[in-house]
């Protein structure tokens, strides 16, 4: 069923997406919110794999090198190892030497090495070693002198698979390759998998199985050497040993062998480097999981085949948000996100080197871990001696956030940084941009742009150096907001490998003063929350964690989401010791939730206010949930000239001709409709189910006082009962869908024009969630219906607001049951109209938390959103959208909104070019919508007008225009009228207001 979505007001829990649909029952049937759509082929899924063992591994080694190191005893996890796996090495003529022969020993060795040790996992927990099982043996690495007699790309080959091997030249080099299309050779190898299989899959050391597939484990079938280019050895090997065809195949099936092979088992396949001529590794990997017919995202069920790649190498500038790029899901950094999201399990490889091209070995290690996390990591995996270079902060990285992103995490996170590549290139010398933004783990800052990125100084060079190069493009310049400070401190010049408080604090310097966020002074960065998050709306205790750099002597404030609009500070005074300092700081009774409203910046869960004379620099925030620490304290929603909390903001729907009620949708009961306000209910009676007939958890459904059941059946299974699974008090209201799903109605008096808040609390069943509407019963209209979006067997609060229309007289507040078998839950509703209050308090600038309000100004309904400019290119060429290179693609469309709101359905209209807001659109202040992300052009018309339209397609804003002159664009003078006229010179995106 087609049906409009339009959002009345960016809700408490999060975006709301509202449907308005006619009705022209008195009792309106609820109708299904559709949600957003899940990624392609994700509804297949069965399950996803569970990472054993997550954290750091030491890869391409032996035992005696991967020691688990101790933690310090000042570790909160004291004592006991720190998290530190090993893998071993192997070749393929030492472990089948013979065809009857697989020698076991040199896994089984390792195997028993790891089983004498144990770590100690973030959660506390003590195992005995992982253990990472590499397979198939090594059968070639990088090697040679390029002769006939000692060809390029050493082989370690067993006598009896000689036949499998050959020779090839490039120029005046030979190589030796492997026929990858051999199919006695494939077989030897599934052999081999399969056989592993039977042996290992039921050992509960082994934690993650790793399928090497080329040279030197990787995804090349041989390596460029002798100054030949990688692209014409893959040619020649191609022409004269395997097609690429054959060796993507030979890719394949090995992986698919291993997945068969180890069912109990994550298994990942390594896919980091080009594996044809002409290719990338970017495409092998979009084609293993997307390919139409094997992708192994696509069949049923689908194959959760994790992936693996080596060096951590940067990707274009481009791989993250790059309109039209076909491999900006597969890149280097952006697999590991895209393959985590699947479901299946991501490893990421590097080595931290003396050669000469890193620049700060014990940051490079750091940042490096850091992006494994941070892109979907669950396992790391650093190259053989390397302990030396760790430190405490890199173990809090492997602790608490290594294989564990995601919304169940219990640490919720975000690392400072912006357009630049994590890890020093050392095969380039340079930075690089691999991922596009800050590390997050379900906190995201809201208005990037406004926080510039600040890098040291070699940093910020290396930056430009890298975004001089012209190919390939689009550029982005990193670091161009500031150089970061020095911290005022002298770097220990060789750490201790078990280091102390002292050093900890001195090395923090090293870590933190490579990059970070500055906020500008008097600005408050504002952070969100995924709204997916398993304590979504739910009361918990967070220990908050802030790194920032101690300069000046400003009080700096970090407020957290504690009520609904409501919030809780804490400030601290600057000392001016120019270090990077950590403020670590307990917050009760927090409410998971995006209920800090700070204007224009956006709503959130944590805002972090510099003070009003100096930049703070931020490295990162993170705050942990404290175990069994969920609360349900009763809820305070009312809103008198007293309360501490200020509502959020609100946007009206605009009328259109149908919400016109007619002689026979004119309600006749409504007139004795009444409403007796009660401290615990607002608006409503009997809200929290407590009086009923019938007898509570009987299994059968109850009569609630003062609502109306409907699609009720007992003998169907459609229930509506009371039960002791309550948010507060002795009973809640369960429904159950069996067939089809039931709801409650209860009728209350509104006044058209005012404004209204509801909230409740709501639990799913572990699957399934709830729904609820507000049913205009004057005009025969939903004003409100959405799913809860609350599926967990916890309660977690709802609440948003809106506005009656023009003439309604009369509601229905609808609870309703879930969409599809299962059951929902429901207590504790409140409704009452919005007041706003007479003050707001402002926060105490102490060195103690306190509780303070949200800085919201008002509850004025934020005025409907406008056209403020329109740029289109002429004779002078402007690079707007900064992807390199000026044309039309630069043309753009900017709506400005004065306070936050959401747009969620909202659409444009400039001729043929057409525009719809995705879901979840916040607005606040400018936002512009370049040409090339609006449908049916490629350049903006020069002649007619622009439309904005809501979610009812009626046009709230049009924008009249003629042909600009050179150099021009046409803008609003003022940006506040709706009719467009010439301005002068060019404003840039973002000109209004």
């Amino acid at each position: 069923m087609n049906r409009q979505r339009v959002v009345l007001i960016l809700a408490a829990v999060g975006v709301l997406a509202l449907a308005i649909a006619a009705c022209t029952a008195i009792t309106p049937t609820p109708v299904k919110h559709v949600p957003p759509e899940r990624p392609s082929g994700l509804e297949a899924m069965l399950a996803v794999v569970t990472p054993q063992a997550p954290g750091m591994y030491v890869a391409f080694t032996d035992a005696t090198r991967a020691v688990p190191p101790a933690r310090p005893t000042y570790d909160a996890l004291y004592p006991g190892n720190h998290m530190l796996g090993l893998e071993c090495y192997s070749y393929l003529n030492s472990v089948w030497p013979t065809s009857g022969t697989i020698d076991w020993s040199i896994y089984d060795n390792c195997i028993a090495s790891a089983n004498s040790r144990t770590v100690k996992l973030g959660s506390g927990d003590v195992i005995s070693q992982p253990f990472s099982l590499s397979i198939p043996p090594t059968w070639s690495e990088n090697g040679g002198a390029g002769t006939a007699a000692s060809p390029y790309n050493t082989l370690y080959v067993p006598t009896w698979m000689s036949a499998y091997t050959t020779t090839f030249t490039v120029g005046s080099h030979v190589y030796n390759g492997i026929k990858y299309g051999n199919a006695t050779f494939l077989a030897n190898m599934v052999s081999f998998i399969t056989q592993a299989g039977a042996r290992y899959n039921s050992n509960p050391a082994v934690s993650l199985v790793r399928i090497g597939v080329g040279l030197a484990r990787e995804s090349h079938p041989v390596a460029e050497a002798g100054g030949d280019t990688a692209n014409a050895v893959l040619a020649a090997h191609e022409a004269s040993v395997a097609t690429c065809a054959q060796y993507k195949t030979f890719i394949r099936t090995l992986a698919e062998a291993a997945y068969t092979a180890f069912p109990d088992k994550p298994v990942i396949v390594q896919a980091g480097t080009t594996a044809c001529a002409g290719s990338s590794s970017f495409k092998l990997r979009q084609e293993l999981y997307e390919n139409g017919t094997y992708g192994w995202n696509v069949v049923v069920p689908h194959k959760l085949i994790g992936i693996g790649t080596n060096a951590m190498s940067p990707d274009r500038e481009n791989a993250d948000n790059a309109t039209g790029n076909t491999y900006a899901d597969w890149m280097q950094f952006s697999v590991g996100q895209t393959v985590d999201a699947l479901g299946a399990p991501v490893a990421f490889e590097w080595d931290v080197t003396t050669a000469g091209l890193m620049h700060d070995l014990w940051q490079d290690n750091y940042w490096s871990v850091l992006s494994c996390a941070a892109n979907g990591g669950d396992y790391c995996l650093e190259h053989s001696s390397w302990r030396i270079y760790e430190t405490t902060d890199f173990w809090n990285v492997v602790d608490n956030w290594v294989g564990k992103s995601g919304t169940a995490t219990s640490r919720v996170q975000i690392v400072f940084r912006d357009t630049e590549n994590p890890t020093y290139n050392w095969s380039a010398g340079v930075g690089g941009s691999g991922t596009i933004g800050d590390f997050t783990n379900e906190l995201t800052l809201q208005t990037p742009t406004v926080y510039p990125q600040a890098c040291v100084s070699w940093l910020a060079t290396a930056a430009v150096g890298r975004s001089a190069v012209t190919s390939p493009t689009p550029m982005y310049r990193p670091c161009a907001g500031a150089v970061m400070p020095t911290p005022n401190a002298t770097l220990i010049a060789t750490p201790n490998q078990t280091p102390n408080a002292t050093e900890d604090a001195n090395m923090r310097q090293r870590l933190f003063g490579r990059q970070a966020r500055r906020i500008p002074a008097g600005e408050t960065a504002v952070l969100k929350l995924d709204t997916a998050h398993t304590n979504w709306g739910q009361h918990v205790n967070l220990a908050v964690t802030l790194d920032y750099l101690d300069i000046g002597t400003d009080v700096i404030t970090v407020t957290t989401a504690n009520g609904l609009w409501a919030s809780e500070a804490y400030t601290l005074t600057l000392a001016n010791t120019g270090l990077w300092q950590r403020a670590e700081w307990t917050v009760a009774n927090a409410l998971m939730s995006n209920y800090i409203v700070i204007d224009p910046y956006g709503f959130g869960l944590f805002g972090v206010q510099a003070g009003p004379n100096d930049s703070l620099y931020v490295h990162q925030l993170y705050a942990d949930i404290s175990s069994g620490s969920t609360t349900t304290p009763e809820p305070t929603w009312t809103a008198t000239a007293t309360d501490t909390a200020t509502a959020g903001p609100t946007a009206t729907a605009t009328p259109t001709a149908s919400n016109t009620p007619t002689a026979t949708n004119t309600p006749t009961a409504t007139a004795t409709v009444t409403n007796t306000p009660t401290p615990d209910c607002g608006l409503l009676t009997n809200c929290k189910f407590e009086s009923y007939a019938g007898t509570i958890d009987d299994d059968a459904s109850d009569t609630f006082t003062d609502w109306v059941s409907s699609a009720v059946s007992d003998t169907l299974g459609n229930k509506a009962e009371a039960v002791s699974v309550a948010y507060a008090g002795a009973a809640g209201l369960k429904l159950t869908y069996t067939d089809d799903t039931p709801y409650v109605n209860q009728v209350v008096a509104v006044t058209a024009g005012k404004t209204y808040r509801l909230a409740f609390y709501a639990r799913g069943d572990g699957t399934q969630d709830g729904a609820y509407g507000i049913y205009d019963i004057t005009n025969a209209a939903y004003i409100v219906s959405a799913e809860t979006g609350i599926t967990a067997n916890a309660y977690a609060a709802v609440a948003f607001e809106f506005e009656a229309p023009a003439l309604c007289e009369s509601i229905y507040v609808q609870l309703i049951g879930p969409y599809g078998a299962g059951s929902a839950h429901f207590d504790n509703a409140y409704l009452e109209e919005v007041v706003a209050p007479t003050d707001t308090p402002t926060p105490t600038a102490t060195a103690t938390r306190t509780p303070t309000a949200t800085p919201t100004a008002s509850l004025t309904p934020v005025p409907a959103p406008y056209i403020s400019e329109v740029y289109i290119q002429q004779t002078t060429l402007y690079d707007w959208n900064l992807r390199g290179g000026a044309g039309d693609d630069d043309e753009y469309i900017e709506v400005y909104s004065a306070g936050a709101q959401d747009i969620t359905g909202y659409s444009l209209l400039a001729g043929t070019c057409t525009y719809s807001y995705p879901f979840r659109t916040e607005i606040s202040g400018p936002l512009v919508t370049f040409v090339d992300q609006m449908s049916g052009c490629t350049t903006l018309p020069i002649t007619g007008t622009v439309t904005l339209s809501n979610t009812l397609s009626a046009a709230i804003d049009t924008f009249a225009f003629e042909t600009p002159g050179d150099g021009e664009s046409w803008a609003l003078p003022d940006c506040t009228d709706s009719e467009g006229v010439l301005a002068t010179g060019a404003p840039s995106p973002g000109y209004c207001p």
